[in-house]
Formats: structure tokens, C-alpha cells, sequence
């Protein structure tokens, strides 16, 4: 049965991945015209967003089609663009139901179209957005961190969640080179005393951990909060541990957040009172702000009183890789807390009436948009209890996530 923190964390997850992500294959089979049926021509053209970059000829194209009801993926059709980087797809089936978005592959990175509905018996003018790369990463920037810290049964839970912007005009990949040979795009730091150390089951190949911290190897697009980093983690507590901050980019801002529940106190210097933060489940998190942070430096708290935990709360922690997807999630009210105040962020979530799934936030159609977590979810169990195999679980799963980012950045406000 669903229940709130798998919505929750889903809904972080999916708009967590990047616009412009690994390519993932789909099991959606290929459009199929049926005869005497409208149809539709869809065209348009690649551009090349980097200042003196150029669109290859014979880019690797798929034309997708989502219902506007449910968001499910209802066609995908190949192609390929031109030599001036123009495309078309003739004979596509027409449904005033569907919007259709152009996804193309440049340089191992997918770029999408801003989807749109059906307009009469042609689509035309879709642009699909493509950047060189570079493997630059000083231009790098984090929004605003985040560090929860919450009640668990193995000492205290630490949640780390980044907003990252690239201000740069190309796709940051391959920046850093990690001690295997290997390649990611950042790296960052985490406490020596970290155990348990977590990310999301859909990031399970995303994130590597390394001697002193992990590092993502997802590009990072260009743009404003384009990217987002989270991280759950265990360290051992007594009454008057230290946490310390070490800013590993250009920070805005930070804000620690303390879950009400865990009789945990927080203190420290240059921090500003942000008030409790209530939760639609009844939980609060007291929030401490701090100023911007060069990178290097440090905001140091520290961390009183005796560790009451929420029952309720608590997820179960077996032992496991620390990128298994069977990892443990962080509890319910973690997630509640980063789409209040890390997702409004991005333009496309705000704050409801309270609901008994997702707390007191929902993006704006959320009847769709719960539906589609609800079949995420399904598909996870279905998967976890060995009814599915795991070629057809992984692309079933990749076409639903990006359905759901379909439908939220349709949702996207200025």
C-alpha cells in the first residue's frame, strides 16, 4: 500500500534528475498509425544554445507523446535530424489528448523540448535546446544547502540536500577525475563518522562514494537550479556533537533544520532564528539560517540533548550497500520538509490546503501527478517481490519518471 513517504520522496527524486540526463531505454512501443486515423506532422529544429557550437548532422532523435490526463507515454517514435538540424516525423498518430516532446542525444547527453498539446494537424517550430560540454566546473554554484538533522535508532540522521545552478552556457560532465580512473562531474565532502551513508534507489548508479565524501557523476545542464544533490547519512551522537559545514561551492545560503520530535537543541554562531516550519502530518522543523559561504568555508553548529525518536517516522534500516537500491529512505517528515523549501524553489510547486499523501504541498494537478508516483510506486513493489524482470522494471521506470517530469515542467511557472 502507498504511503506518504514514497510519494514524498519520489516526488524529490524526479526533480532531482537533471534536464539533461543519461539516456535510458523504454519499453513504449513505436507509434502505430491506424488506417483512416488523424495524423499529424511534427518538425522542427536542434539549436545549439553554446556560442560558436554546431548541431551535428544525424542526431539520434525520439518524438514522445504523453496523455494529458494521467501523463502516461502513449508513443515513441525514432528519427534522425537533417544536415541544417531540422527534423520531422510524418504520419504521427493525432490525439488532441496527447503533447508531444522531442528528446535528442548529443555528446551522450539528452536534451528535451518543452512538450506542447496538439494544434490542428501539425506541430512545427519545436526547438530542442542542445549544448556542448566541458568538463569546467568552476562556475559551479549551490543555490541554498540544506542540512535536516533528525532522531534515528543507529545515533543521529543527517539529510544534506543541494540546489545547484550552472550559470555557465555548456553541460558540465567529467570535471573530476576520481582514484579509480574514472570520471565524475563534483565531489563533496562528508563527515569521517558517516556510516549508513544513503542516496535515493533511482540515484544508485549516479552517486560514488570516494575517500572523503561521494561524487556525482550526472552532467549538470546549464541554467538556474539545475541540479540537486541529496544525501542521507547516520553519525554517532552524545549530547554536545559538533557538525560542521564545509562549504564545497559558492553556497547562497544555509539552512539547518531540526525536527521538533527529536529533543535535539542546535546552536552556533552567525545562525538566525527562521521560525518552526509545520508540516501537514503535525510536525514542525525549527529552521536556522546562515549567510553565504565561500567555498572552503565553514559554519559550525553544535548539537544538545537526549535523542527521542519517532517511531512513527522511522524507516527500516537494514544493512545494505550504501548504493543498493534496497538502501533505506530517510523518514516521512524529511521529505515533507525538502519540497517545501528546497522544490518551491524551482517555480513548479507551492503550498495547499493540508493532504493526507503529500503533506501540505502538491503541484498544481495533483490528481495526475499522484497518480503517476502511485504507479512508480507499484512498479517498485512489483519489482522488490519478484514479479517483474529487471530490463523491463528499469525501462518501465525510466518512462515514468520522465512522464512525471514532463508533467511538472508543463506546470512551470516563470
Amino acid at each position: 500500500m502507498m504511503n506518504k513517504l514514497k510519494l514524498i520522496l519520489m516526488a524529490v527524486v524526479i526533480l532531482a534528475q537533471p534536464v539533461a540526463s543519461v539516456a535510458a531505454q523504454s519499453s513504449v512501443p513505436p507509434a502505430v498509425s491506424t488506417p483512416g486515423a488523424p495524423t499529424i506532422s511534427v518538425s522542427g529544429k536542434i539549436v545549439n544554445q553554446t556560442p560558436g557550437g554546431s548541431v551535428p548532422q544525424g542526431l539520434e532523435l525520439i518524438l514522445h507523446a504523453w496523455d494529458q490526463q494521467d501523463y502516461s507515454e502513449k508513443l515513441m517514435v525514432n528519427g534522425q535530424s537533417k544536415p541544417d538540424g531540422t527534423f520531422q516525423f510524418e504520419a504521427v498518430p493525432l490525439d488532441s489528448n496527447l503533447v508531444y516532446g522531442v528528446m535528442v542525444t548529443y555528446n551522450g547527453v539528452n536534451y528535451f523540448s518543452t512538450p506542447v498539446p496538439a494544434q490542428g494537424h501539425a506541430l512545427d517550430n519545436i526547438e530542442v535546446a542542445i549544448y556542448e560540454s566541458t568538463t569546467d566546473a568552476s562556475k559551479v554554484q549551490i543555490d541554498r544547502a540544506h542540512v535536516l538533522f533528525l532522531a534515528a535508532h543507529a545515533g543521529l540522521q543527517v539529510v544534506e540536500v543541494y540546489s545547484l545552478s550552472n550559470p555557465g552556457d555548456r553541460t558540465i560532465q567529467n570535471a573530476v577525475k576520481l582514484a579509480d580512473g574514472k570520471f565524475a562531474t563534483l565531489e563533496f565532502p562528508l563527515p569521517a563518522e558517516a556510516a549508513n551513508v544513503t542516496f535515493n534507489p533511482e540515484d544508485a548508479d549516479r552517486f560514488v562514494r570516494t575517500p572523503t565524501g561521494f561524487a556525482d557523476t550526472a552532467p549538470l545542464g546549464p541554467g538556474s537550479k539545475s541540479g540537486q544533490v541529496i544525501v542521507n547519512y547516520i553519525l554517532p551522537y552524545q549530547s554536545g556533537l559538533t557538525y560542521t559545514y564545509a562549504a564545497p561551492l559558492p553556497t547562497g545560503g544555509l539552512n539547518f533544520l531540526v525536527d521538533q520530535s527529536s529533543g535535539l537543541s542546535v546552536t552556533g554562531e552567525g545562525l538566525t532564528d527562521g521560525g518552526l516550519q509545520p508540516m501537514g502530518d503535525g510536525s514542525q522543523f525549527s529552521i536556522l539560517t546562515h549567510d553565504a559561504l565561500q567555498p572552503g568555508e565553514k559554519a559550525t553548529v553544535t548539537l544538545a540533548g537526549e535523542l527521542k525518536v519517532n517511531e512513527a517516522a522511522q524507516p527500516a534500516m537494514p544493512a545494505a550497500n550504501p548504493t543498493s537500491p534496497n538502501a533505506p529512505n530517510p523518514a516521512v517528515a524529511i521529505g515533507g520538509i525538502i519540497i517545501g523549501l528546497v522544490l518551491a524553489a524551482f517555480g513548479i510547486w507551492y503550498f495547499r490546503r493540508p493532504d493526507p499523501v503529500l503533506a501540505s504541498i502538491e503541484p498544481s494537478d495533483d490528481s495526475s501527478f499522484k497518480g503517476i508516483l502511485s504507479q512508480i510506486a507499484m512498479l517498485d513493489e512489483s519489482h522488490e517481490q519478484g514479479e517483474m524482470d529487471a530490463d523491463t522494471y528499469q525501462a518501465r521506470r525510466a518512462e515514468l519518471m520522465q512522464t512525471a517530469r514532463t508533467l511538472m515542467q508543463m506546470d512551470e511557472t516563470p
